[in-house]
This record gives C-alpha cells, sequence and structure tokens, in this order.
C-alpha cells in the first residue's frame, strides 16, 4: 500500500500505517532527499505518526522516502522489498495584499486587487450581508479584483469584511479583507422654490433618510450665474436642522428662475457624491391689469363686471356696497336681469394669490344718466351743458347713422320714427352708450292731444291718452323740458286725462311721455 502524498499547508495529517502479505512484516522508513522542513519525521518504523503538514515557503516542497519490509522468525531475517514514495506539501496559502483597507465614504467604489506571492493561484470572493450595506444585499464575484460600490444607509460607519478564498490545486485557503464605510447622507428636496418679490426668505423643504435622523448633517448651496448675477451668495458647511433650509434672497430682487445646487456631507465627515439641483422661482405680487369699469343700465338690464389680474393662485372676492357677494369668486361677476334696489351701487373685487393680494377700483352699476331730448317731430338730441361730451354717434334701430349721426342732435327729415341711441365720447376717451328712445310719427294714430296750447303759465294743461289702452298709461312717466334740456315737470301718469301745470316762463317746451313699455312720444308745448 505504498503511495506518493500530496498535502496542504496546515493540513492535519492521520497516522498511515503500512501493510505487507506477509503477517509480522516490519516496516523501516526513512525520508532519503529532504525537499525542506515539510512537518513530517525523517525516519520510523511501522506506521508514519500524525504530523501537521507545513510549508511556509513559495514552492511546493517534495521529499522522497524509502520503506523496506523485514521479516524476523528466530534467528532468521528475511529481508523483502524496498519501494520510494514522495511526500508533497503545497505552499501556505495567504495574503501578500494588505487585509485593513481602511475608511471609505459611503457612496464610493471600493476596488481591492488580492495577491500572493505563490504564483498560480485563483481568487475569489464573497461580502456577505451585513445590514445597513447596499440594502442588505451580499456581494460576491470570482477572480483577485473586488471593484463595487459600497452604500451605508445609516447614520454609523459599518464595517464590512470580505472572505477572499485561495486556492492552489486542490488546496484552498481563506483570507479576510476589512473596509469601514462611513455613512454619507441622503436627502430629498423640491425642485423649485416659490417665493415673491420683497421677500428676504425662501424656504427650501428637504427629507433626510429616515435612518440618519441623528446624523451631523451639513449643507452647501452652490448658485448658477444668473443666481451669482444677482445678488446670490454661496453657502458652504451650515448645519442642517428642522424641515427646511432658509435661503437669503438679494434686496431688490426681480421677478424670475434663479438655479443652485445643493450638496450634503457629515459634518467633518464623508460628503455625498450626489448634488442636487434647484431653481428659486421668484414671482411678482398680485397686480390687476385691467380695471372693472362701471355700468350705466336701462331698464331691467343685464350687466357683466369683469377684472384681468396676474400672479400665482388666483383667487376673487366681489363686493357690493362694501358687503360682499356670496358665490362671486371668478373674474367676471355677471347678473342676467337687474333691479335698482337689489344690484344698483358700488363694486370692487379684491384679487388675492400666492404673493399678497390687490383690491380693484371701485366702479358704479346705475342707471343710465344720458337723457334724449326731442323737438318738434323731426330733432331728437342729448343735453351737454356741462360740455363734457367731445364726440356722438347716432343709431337707429340699432345701426349707425352716417354723416348725419355725428352731431349733438340728428335731424330725420320726414320725421322721427324709430329706436334711437347715441354713442358719446368723453373727453378722458372713454364712451357711454344711451338708453333706446323710441318715436312714433306724429302722424301716427297713437298721438297725445294737449289742451289748451298754447297755454298760459298758470293755467292748467291736459295731457289725453284716451287713444292708449289702460295697460299702456298706467305707470307711464311724463316729462317737461326746456329747450336747453332742463327737466322741470315729472311725474307718473294717474289718469288718461292728466292735468298738469306748467310754472315757466314764456317759451317753447318739449313734453315727453314714457309708457310702460317704454314707448317715447314727445309733443311741442308752447306757454305763452
Amino acid at each position: 500500500n505504498v503511495q506518493n502524498f500530496a498535502y496542504c499547508h496546515g493540513e492535519e495529517v492521520s497516522a498511515y500505517t503500512f501493510i505487507g502479505n506477509v503477517p509480522g512484516s516490519v516496516f523501516n522508513w526513512e525520508q532519503t532527499v529532504s525537499g525542506g522542513n515539510n512537518g513530517m519525521a525523517t525516519r520510523g518504523t511501522d506506521s508514519i505518526p500524525a504530523f501537521v503538514a507545513n510549508n511556509t515557503t513559495l514552492l511546493p516542497i517534495t521529499s522522497t522516502y524509502k520503506v523496506k519490509t523485514v521479516y524476523v522468525n528466530g534467528s532468521s531475517v528475511c529481508s523483502g522489498e524496498e519501494r520510494i514514495f514522495t511526500v508533497t506539501v503545497n505552499p501556505e496559502l495567504k495574503l501578500a495584499s494588505a487585509t485593513e483597507m481602511g475608511e471609505i465614504c459611503s457612496d464610493t467604489r471600493f476596488n481591492y486587487t488580492a495577491r500572493s506571492n505563490v504564483n498560480n493561484i485563483s481568487f475569489s470572493w464573497k461580502r456577505p450581508a451585513v445590514a445597513g450595506i447596499n440594502n442588505g444585499a451580499e456581494g460576491n464575484g470570482s477572480g483577485a479584483i473586488i471593484d463595487e460600490v459600497l452604500y451605508n444607509h445609516t447614520s454609523a460607519s459599518i464595517t464590512v469584511n470580505y472572505m477572499i478564498e485561495m486556492i492552489y490545486g486542490n488546496c484552498k485557503d481563506t483570507a479576510y479583507v476589512t473596509v469601514v464605510v462611513k455613512p454619507t447622507p441622503e436627502i430629498t428636496i423640491q425642485s423649485v422654490v416659490e417665493a415673491c418679490m420683497g421677500d428676504t426668505k425662501a424656504l427650501l423643504p428637504y427629507t433626510l433618510s429616515s435612518s440618519q435622523q441623528d446624523l451631523a448633517v451639513q449643507y452647501s448651496i452652490t448658485f448658477n450665474e444668473t443666481a451669482l448675477l444677482a445678488g446670490f451668495k454661496n453657502v458652504n458647511n451650515i448645519d442642517l436642522s428642522g424641515d427646511t433650509i432658509a435661503i437669503t434672497l438679494p434686496r431688490s430682487l426681480v421677478a424670475g428662475s434663479y438655479g443652485a445646487t445643493l450638496s450634503v456631507n457629515v459634518a467633518g465627515g464623508c460628503a455625498s457624491t450626489v448634488t442636487h439641483p434647484f431653481y428659486i422661482q421668484v414671482m411678482e405680487g398680485v397686480q390687476i391689469t385691467k380695471q372693472p369699469e362701471s355700468v350705466s343700465l336701462c331698464g331691467t338690464d343685464g350687466f357683466t363686471l369683469s377684472v384681468t389680474a396676474i400672479g400665482k393662485d388666483l383667487n376673487y372676492k366681489w363686493y357690493h356696497n362694501n358687503q360682499i357677494i356670496q358665490g362671486a369668486t371668478s373674474s367676471v361677476y355677471t347678473v342676467d336681469v337687474s333691479d335698482s334696489a337689489t344690484h344698483y351701487g358700488n363694486y370692487y373685487v379684491v384679487v388675492t394669490g400666492a404673493c399678497g393680494s390687490e383690491t380693484s377700483k371701485t366702479v358704479e352699476v346705475g342707471r343710465n344718466g344720458l337723457v334724449l331730448l326731442t323737438k318738434w317731430t323731426d330733432v331728437i338730441f342729448i343735453s351737454n351743458k356741462e360740455k363734457q361730451f367731445v364726440s356722438y354717434q347716432w343709431y337707429k334701430d340699432e345701426k349707425s347713422i352716417a354723416v348725419e349721426g355725428n352731431y349733438q342732435s340728428y335731424v330725420e327729415k320726414g320725421g322721427l320714427d324709430g329706436t334711437y341711441q347715441v354713442l358719446v365720447t368723453y373727453a378722458d376717451g372713454s364712451k357711454e352708450m344711451s338708453c333706446p328712445y323710441t318715436v312714433h310719427k306724429a302722424t301716427h294714430k297713437r298721438q297725445i292731444a294737449i289742451y289748451p296750447n298754447p297755454v298760459a303759465s298758470n293755467e292748467d294743461l291736459i295731457v289725453d291718452l284716451s287713444q292708449f289702452i289702460l295697460g299702456e298709461f298706467e305707470n307711464a312717466k311724463l316729462d317737461v323740458f326746456d329747450m336747453s334740456g332742463k327737466q322741470i315737470v315729472r311725474m307718473n301718469m294717474l289718469t288718461s286725462k292728466q292735468r298738469i301745470r306748467i310754472n315757466a316762463p314764456k317759451g317753447t317746451y318739449v313734453l315727453r311721455i314714457t309708457t310702460a313699455q317704454n314707448e317715447v312720444i314727445t309733443e311741442k308745448i308752447i306757454v305763452r
């Protein structure tokens, strides 16, 4: 049973017993060629005793042995055959490269090359899973090179152990390489921060990793060229606290977008390799760019008030006579049918947004104050005693009248007959349209009978509407104007034959009847 043996350094070798074909044989063995100290005895009888294989050199150690069989029977000694065998001990497998790799920061690459002074060693490695490192995942690879990024997602330094397996022939051994991974902060921020013109600070919300709440973190902010020119200042290594970062805004900062980059580091320690770009959006305050305008109404006409404003997150509240209008919360307020008691008065709107508020000018909604008058049967005019109108445009039945319609009065040959309006222009350029004024031809059957006419200044005058049906003259308005447009009589018709007295100097006057249906009929009165 003689054979050649091969062992690994450090291997515990059991005793080996030689066996022959003649019972009682004795085996004498000895080392004949020494390759070096291999841990095995150099000679012995019968068994090779147990030993620990040893080879601290860089190459395998091979020693040669011979064993000879002897049989003793009384005085007779018979020598048997002699056999040669070898014992090889492979070299000790150990790393020549460093095994204590010091500290690195999280989020950086750990690069390590395993080396040994023994040639022809093959390597593989394994990194057992460690809580807090790379989300608890293990790592492994073949070859002598370790190249991976290590993440420490905690608030404390963590020691990472790599198991380096070395293989030489049938021999294996394991060495350990350690590296300490220091934490770097993990932070999330908003990409856009809003501020208003005039603000002194902008607040940047942030969230630190839940596992790093007790980590002492500092931040730095680097602004882009536009921001630096606007007056922003870079900041470095400022202690992080709370849940927002207060950024100082330059004085007189105009509206616009200003870029910056946030970076974080552990106080006195590692900086994160991840940077966080963001923008500071500086907004103008709320500004009304188009004010509501006053409205003059005819009868029960509806009306619309509107406002135009700029700003972010705008909302609107309309007020009537200093009382808030429930439900009026848009830029437009509309009333479809109006009445004087409910809707006439003063209006304004408060516009509120992310950057303050602005109140509009107060405007008035009321009855149209433009008074149209007629002379005889063919002239209609508007009074301009205050000389507030600078131009005119007359309309008949909603159609503009050409050249003849551009004066204070309009004369229609053959007599007035239709619905008339005038658009006046004020000195400031604003315009206003009168209410419709309907006139029937004097030859129309629906004439007013007035008698006596001429009438004395101290004499009663009868206005006869007997040709009108009851519903038409009830609530009809009776007005008397002098030729300058001054109103000298105003009353409601109480009967179809209304008695009035004109206490006025002698002259020519215009009597106007406005029915409940807005029909207007005029007649000339002469006071003698």
